[in-house]
């Protein structure tokens, strides 16, 4: 993101944080964009036990304010910025179509507990920002470090406003017990869309996995395999010199969509394939500078999300995706070879029937909430098991809020202790934004951003130097 602070260095926005009040225009219409064409997906009262993945999310420590596990979006709009209360009776209205944002992990974390009304004070926050071209950065720099609310659904919508004429921007964030990217998007779509969307159209859903044949054995193995290989040693990233820290920088960068699915034509790949390719080339040109076990290891591992999520599943809370490891090849390798790598590693991921097996090993045995804080924090404290972390969602439709059109989404995301570099990208309306999280313990990392951004550009356009 331009005008992103110095690593190691966070100011809070100048203007001291306001309690209440309203913006500066005092006769705008109600945010009232109409009914929703659509209800919750999943009753409160039929929601599933809270997987695996959310309850190892709830206890993963945390032991600096960047480190905290929450996810969530910046919306910038065109317009002039409604009202607090405005904003808050919109979101109070789309509630009952979000059962995600009325619930959280009570208790060891077994269960999901129903809030029996969201504080819209507690939840939806004015924050006025002085003017100037750096201030909406310097904003969001500061609030994603900032705790969500304790005791009740973590999430919070701020409404940022004053930077700059014509323009303010909403910024949510939720905490990853309760949504995963997918969740996150069916959210954005709920609250910023004329009637919300369709279950079975959401971004959140992987398309056809309702409808999916049954696995075979061979792809419930397979399944299985790829469940265990996600937590394998990866032994590249323990340094004496450099331990791993709970401390991280925030970067965004982004790039035409176009550019990823020119890359990804060269050897008939997929946006995706493009996206794991580019981040693994920017990584190793990095590794060459400043991590020689990274540079000199035959791979790179990325961690990545697999989403499972089906239509009636939309709007529940919780994650619903699958974490498999991508190894591509590392070294001094052309991109050609490492999109090779990509297309071959993701290829079982095409299939509806794979994607369910996977969806029925992640319903494995239950640990006890012991068991699961003792090895959650062994692998945060482990450097031998850790790995880049790359994740990409894609926003299928247009949003705005009221009248205002959405001009740009940038992803925000999270890296757990442990981990040295994560990546989030979102695409929305041809623009595909990273969030790159860096572990500013590791000399240069923080810039990685650029060299992902210069490797597209390069590989799109043919250019040397990529």
């Amino acid at each position: 993101m331009r005008g992103a602070l110095p690593s190691g260095h966070v100011t809070p926005p100048r203007t001291p944080r306001p309690r209440g009040g309203r913006t500066a225009v005092r006769n705008r219409p109600r945010v009232r964009p109409g009914p929703l064409m659509n209800v919750p997906s999943v009753p409160p009262s039929h929601l599933a036990a809270p997987s695996l993945t959310d309850r190892a999310m709830r206890a993963f420590p945390a032991h600096h304010p960047d480190s905290r596990l929450r996810i969530g979006a910046l919306l910038q709009m065109l317009g002039t910025a409604p009202r607090r209360e405005h904003l808050r009776d919109h979101v109070c209205e789309r509630l009952t179509a979000l059962p995600a944002l009325t619930h959280f992990l009570a208790g060891a974390g077994t269960r999901w507990e129903t809030a029996r009304y969201p504080d819209p004070a507690t939840h939806v926050v004015d924050h006025p920002l002085p003017p100037g071209a750096g201030e909406l950065d310097r904003a969001v720099q500061f609030l994603l470090r900032e705790p969500l609310p304790e005791g009740v659904p973590p999430w919070r919508i701020w409404l940022l406003h004053g930077h700059a004429p014509g323009t303010y921007a909403v910024l949510y964030l939720v905490h990853h017990t309760v949504q995963d990217g997918a969740g996150m998007l069916h959210t954005l779509e709920t609250l910023f869309t004329p009637h919300g969307v369709p279950d079975d159209r959401s971004s959140a859903v992987f398309p056809g996995l309702r409808d999916a044949p049954a696995p075979t054995p061979r792809d419930r193995l397979r399944a299985l395999a790829a469940t265990v290989r996600a937590t394998r040693r990866t032994e590249v990233w323990t340094s004496a010199r450099h331990p791993l820290s709970a401390r991280r920088t925030f970067r965004w960068a982004r790039v035409p969509a176009a550019s990823l699915r020119t890359v990804a034509r060269t050897g008939g790949g997929s946006s995706n394939d493009a996206y794991l390719a580019t981040v693994a080339h920017a990584v190793q040109g990095w590794s060459a500078e400043h991590w020689p076990a990274a540079h000199r290891s035959p791979e790179l591992v990325l961690t990545m999300p697999a989403n499972i999520r089906r239509p009636e599943e939309a709007s529940a809370p919780g994650n619903r995706t699958v974490m498999v490891q991508v190894a591509l090849p590392g070294g001094d390798v052309p991109l050609a070879t490492r999109l090779e790598g990509a297309v071959r590693e993701t290829a079982p991921l095409r299939s509806h029937r794979y994607r369910e097996a996977l969806r029925r090993a992640a319903a494995g045995p239950r640990l006890p909430s012991w068991v699961l804080r003792r090895v959650t924090r062994t692998l945060a404290a482990d450097p031998a098991h850790a790995a880049v972390g790359v994740s990409g969602i894609t926003v299928r439709h247009s949003l705005q809020l009221g009248a205002d059109p959405v001009v740009s989404v940038r992803p925000v995301g999270c890296l757990p202790e442990g981990s040295p570099l994560g990546v989030l990208m979102l695409t929305y309306r041809g623009t595909s934004t990273a969030c790159f999280m860096a572990d500013r313990a590791l000399p240069g990392l923080d810039a990685l951003h650029l060299r992902w951004q210069r490797a597209v550009r390069c590989h799109a356009t043919g250019a040397p130097d990529g």
